[in-house]
Order: structure tokens, then sequence, then C-alpha cells
């Protein structure tokens, strides 16, 4: 989708350098925005961020229109950033972190759906999806699709019902599930940078399913 191309893009390297922040930060910066203007250095220290690294996010952020600064109210979203991250939090809604210790011991976990997601994992493959997380600092994770009222993990060979009512409970109470959606946990060794190992997989997937 062209929103997560967009989120992708600010963080490219420029002049050879490329940039403390990643698509993750990105998103979760336009979520923040999203509640109202926030100064730099508040949005410095909710991003886990230095001060440096968050005025050139600023920057480029409002290279593509997406925010403005006042010197009072500090950051705001234009209406053209409004409408970007809204349409990618329709899409993309983190559950937080999921107690996976029935399939993974030792392992700390962060889980999100993506509306309409099985799509997206089709197209790009449920290995190169995996391999996403990995790329971005997970040791692994666990995909599965929601059909028909039931949980099903993606093989090699065709579906298989997932039956793990530890995870299949938990799930269920964070959020409506879809017909259709995918949901994608990110296995990590620790909290440290779960939450954006798994939305970086996801922003590449989504750039790449386009």
């Amino acid at each position: 989708m062209d929103e997560a191309k967009i989120i992708s893009d600010v963080c490219r390297a420029r002049r050879g350098i490329r940039p403390a922040f990643t698509p993750s930060h990105v998103f979760l910066a336009l979520k923040e925005l999203l509640k109202g203007p926030i100064g730099r250095a508040t949005l410095s220290k909710r991003l886990g961020l230095g001060e440096a690294s968050t005025r050139t996010l600023i920057s480029r952020l409002r290279e593509l229109g997406l925010v403005e600064v006042d010197k009072v109210a500090g950051v705001i979203l234009t209406n053209k950033g409004i409408n970007l991250i809204s349409k990618l939090i329709s899409i993309v809604k983190t559950l937080g972190s999921i107690n996976t210790s029935s399939i993974c011991e030792s392992t700390y976990s962060e889980a999100a759906i993506i509306r309409g997601g099985a799509k997206y994992v089709e197209k790009i493959g449920i290995l190169d999806v995996r391999d996403l997380l990995v790329k971005y600092g997970a040791k692994g994770g666990i995909i599965l699709y929601y059909r028909d009222k039931r949980f099903f993990m993606p093989t090699p060979s065709g579906l298989e019902l997932f039956t793990d009512r530890s995870i299949v409970d938990q799930l269920l109470s964070r959020a409506e599930v879809l017909d259709g959606d995918a949901i994608i946990i990110a296995l990590c060794s620790s909290s440290k940078g779960c939450l954006n190992s798994l939305i970086n997989a996801i922003i590449a997937m989504l750039g790449i399913a386009n």
C-alpha cells in the first residue's frame, strides 16, 4: 500500500547515511500526533529516540507535508498526515504483548492484527513474512489467518486449524477479529525493540505486497 511505502521512504539513507529511526518510529510518531500536538522533547521520549534523530524525523515529515511545527503548540499533523496514519491504523492494529509460553518458553511476544491481511501474506509468502520479522530483530514469528470464526496456521502444505486456547482467547479479548484478517506475532528474546520489530516487518510486508 502507498502509505507503507511513504513511511519507508521517510527512513531512506541520504548521502550514504541511514537515520537512527525506522518505519516503526515513523508509524508510532504519527500515531502519537493523531492524539494532538506534541513538543519535540516529549515526542523524543515517547519514541525512545535522541533529540537529534527526532529533529531529523520531524524535518522529513515536514518535507512530505505530513506535519507542521508551531512554536507554541509543537508538532501538528496536517490533513495529509491525518489521512495517512488513519488509513494505516485502520489496517494495522497492535494488540500488545501476548503470552505464547504454551508454544515458546522464555520468549517475549508482540502481536498485531492486519485487516484483510491474509491476502498480503499469501501474496509474498509465509516464509518471507517470517524472514522479515527476523530481519528486523525478532527470533521468529507466528502467523495466523481468521476464517469462518476459527484461527488457522498457514503452512507450505496448506492451512492447519490452530487450537491453542490460551493464545486464541488472548487474541479475541484484545480486539474484534474479522474474516480474512491475519494475525502476526513477533517472537523476541526480550521486550526491548520487540514492538519495533513487529511494526517494521508489517510495514515492509505491506509495501512489498502493494
